[in-house]
Formats: structure tokens, C-alpha cells, sequence
């Protein structure tokens, strides 16, 4: 297996995209080329989970993947004064997808890939990030960093694991911010100004980055499922990207497990830190994933 770092970018080497690439001998694989995965953990856009990270490249290379784990910007340590991060604000992070594609496509044929089929999965946060991008991988705004001709930069299929779709609607269930618990006001709070820049973030910034608001011509086949229990991100937020995709007619398949907390990952002991983040039940959205992927 080819493991290693790459930096995105030449001053930050926080940002970057770590390979698990398995050997393209021939005598392995013969003349088909391998489809691809990059694969962006959760975390707020505060932090990436380790649990989401590589225990979801291994899976995927057992799929027959060449797997990819994006360490896109986000905001970082948390500070009191909570500054403004710009390599964190939207949409930083979609530009790294952007990138990630890039030098994908650049080494293709080194790494056994066939570009056509580049996918990508994210957790939560990074579930956010990539349905975003599956919306706005043709603007400006989110591929002007790259040299790539747009039609590459389109996802083959984007996975979505409890995702952030709506900030609008997220957002009414803790207005006004003031009052929130101290905890929950000080996540919250370095939320927003990790994601836009600004604590007091208004209707039209919350829209604009709300992907089931945006979902498009453009938007790849999607798979999506969270859980009924979760009291992070609400299962209505995958609820409501689901009717967008269908509103939309875009391919998709969903699923809302009865019970599990938020952050499952692959619900099983290779992701689990606590007993409660085995699920058999939400385990299952990995095989289900595996058959729906063969269809598309």
C-alpha cells in the first residue's frame, strides 16, 4: 500500500490529503482501474475525528477503493477572543475538495485510477462539506484555486453521514444564541465564526451555505443516512436534503436508523471509543452503501 502525506498547499501543511492507495501490479489488479474515495471526517470545522478517518479509508480499500482521507482547513484551537480564521471560512473547505480532485486527476494513472469514478464521503461537518461541493463544484468561487477543467472536478457520487443540510433551520432551534447554556453557547459560537467568519452570521450567509437549499442539475447521485437518536445534528436534517434530492431528481437512497447517537462512524469496535457508538443496526449502512454503489 502507498501511504503517505501530500500537502495541498505549500504554506500549510496542516492541509492535506493522506493516500491509501493499494499496488498496481498488474498481476493484482490486471488492466481496470480502480475507482476512488476521498473520504472528509467531521469535527465542527473546529477539529477532524480520527474516527472518521482512517478505520473508513481501510473499509473502503477492502471495497476495492483507493482511498484518499482529506484534511481540509478548519478552525482549529479555540481561542477566547474567537478571531476570524480565513482559511476556515466557507468556503475554504470546498476549495480543498477542489484540490484533493486535482491531484487526483494529476496522478490517475500513477495511482491506478479511473477518473470518472472519484466519489466522496463525509461525516457531519465534512458531510456538509461535501454535499456543498456536490452542489458548487462548477462555480468560481469554490474551484478558482484550481487548474483542472471543471467537467473533472464533478463528483462520481457523494456519501452523506449526518450531515449538516440546513443552517437556516439548524439555526432557529438555538436562536437566540444569547441564551443557550454557557457550553452549548460557546460551541456554538465558535461554530459560526469557524464557519463564517462572524458570530452574528444573517438569513442570506446561513442560505447560501445551506446545501439542501442549493441542490442542482449538478448535485451527483447521493447516499445519505443518519439516526432518529441523534441530538447533534437532527435526523431532519437529512430528511430535508432527502426531499431536495428528490424534488430535484437526483439519484439518491437514504436511511434513518432508530436508534445511535451522533459521530457512529462505521458503528462497529474499530470506531467505537464508548460501548453506545456500537450500533449492529447502523453497522449496516456500510454493506447497504457497498450494494447501492454497484448500481450507480
Amino acid at each position: 500500500m502507498i501511504h503517505e502525506s501530500i500537502q495541498l498547499y505549500s504554506d500549510r501543511e496542516e492541509v492535506s490529503l493522506v493516500t491509501y492507495i493499494q499496488d498496481s501490479t498488474r498481476l493484482v489488479f490486471g488492466k481496470e482501474k480502480k475507482p476512488a474515495v476521498i473520504i472528509c471526517p467531521g469535527g465542527a470545522y473546529l477539529y477532524l475525528s480520527d474516527r472518521e478517518a482512517e478505520p473508513v479509508a481501510l473499509a473502503f480499500s477492502k471495497m476495492g477503493y483507493q482511498a484518499f482521507i482529506l484534511n481540509y482547513s478548519v478552525y482549529g484551537q479555540v481561542n477566547e477572543e474567537l478571531e476570524e480564521n480565513p482559511h476556515s471560512k466557507f468556503p475554504a473547505p470546498m476549495q480543498d475538495i477542489a484540490r484533493a480532485m486535482e491531484i487526483i486527476h494529476q496522478n490517475s494513472e500513477k495511482w491506478h485510477i479511473n477518473e470518472s469514478k472519484i466519489g466522496l464521503i463525509g461525516f457531519s461537518a465534512g458531510g456538509h462539506n461535501v454535499a456543498s461541493y456536490g452542489n458548487m463544484w462548477r462555480s468560481e468561487e469554490v474551484n478558482q484555486g484550481t487548474s483542472l477543467e471543471v467537467e473533472k472536478l464533478r463528483p462520481a457520487f457523494s456519501v452523506l453521514a449526518y450531515p449538516v443540510t440546513n443552517y437556516w433551520s439548524l439555526y432557529q432551534s438555538y436562536l437566540p444564541l444569547e441564551q443557550l447554556e454557557e457550553d452549548k453557547k460557546k460551541t456554538a459560537y465558535a461554530f459560526a465564526v469557524a464557519s463564517f467568519g462572524t458570530t452574528e452570521a444573517d438569513e442570506t450567509i446561513l442560505k447560501k451555505w445551506s446545501p439542501a437549499l442549493t441542490v442542482n442539475e449538478d448535485t451527483p447521485a447521493t447516499f445519505i443516512w443518519t439516526t432518529r437518536e441523534d441530538e447533534v445534528v437532527p435526523a431532519s436534517q437529512t430528511l430535508e436534503m432527502m426531499t431536495a434530492l428528490d424534488q430535484a431528481n437526483i439519484p439518491y437512497e437514504g436511511h434513518v436508523f432508530s436508534e445511535g447517537p451522533h459521530g457512529l462512524s462505521l458503528a462497529q469496535e474499530t470506531t467505537a471509543v464508548q460501548s453506545h457508538q456500537v450500533n449492529p443496526e447502523a453497522s449496516t449502512w456500510l454493506p447497504m452503501l457497498r450494494s447501492w454503489l454497484n448500481k450507480i
